[in-house]
């Protein structure tokens, strides 16, 4: 479930994804750029998952210049398919702190978001 306030236009797109896999791509169109978002729930088997997700992604990556991925990846970004992934699409994990407390000797951060303007995130 995505929550986006009225005021911020919006399209779903149209995806193709495996009976497995649950996602949504939406458009967004934010300060006079478009956005691609994907968000995506948990997800056991990142292989095929991000496989997918690339799948699906891929048709898109002409029409917009800016992508926002977020969810709950079960991977850290450091795991061989998530890193293969980030390369291939200049991708950079915004979340720098552990979300994920299961193991208190050693958190991970598995909840992403992953973009390829990460220059447009500033912190102060």
């Amino acid at each position: 479930m995505v929550f986006i306030l009225e005021y911020i236009p919006t399209k779903l797109l149209k995806t193709n994804f495996s009976f497995s896999t649950e996602a949504l791509f939406i458009e967004l169109n934010l300060r006079r750029k478009k956005w691609l978002l994907c968000c995506n729930p948990n997800k056991s088997n990142i292989g095929n998952h991000l496989s997918d997700i690339s799948k699906n992604l891929d048709p898109y990556l002409c029409k917009y210049d800016n992508i926002l991925l977020m969810g709950d990846y079960n991977a850290e970004t450091t795991e061989a398919a998530m890193n293969d992934f980030l390369e291939a699409y200049s991708l950079q994990n915004l979340v720098k702190n552990p979300t994920c407390f299961k193991n208190p000797i050693k958190p991970s951060t598995i909840d992403l978001i992953l973009t390829n303007s990460i220059e447009v995130f500033v912190t102060i």
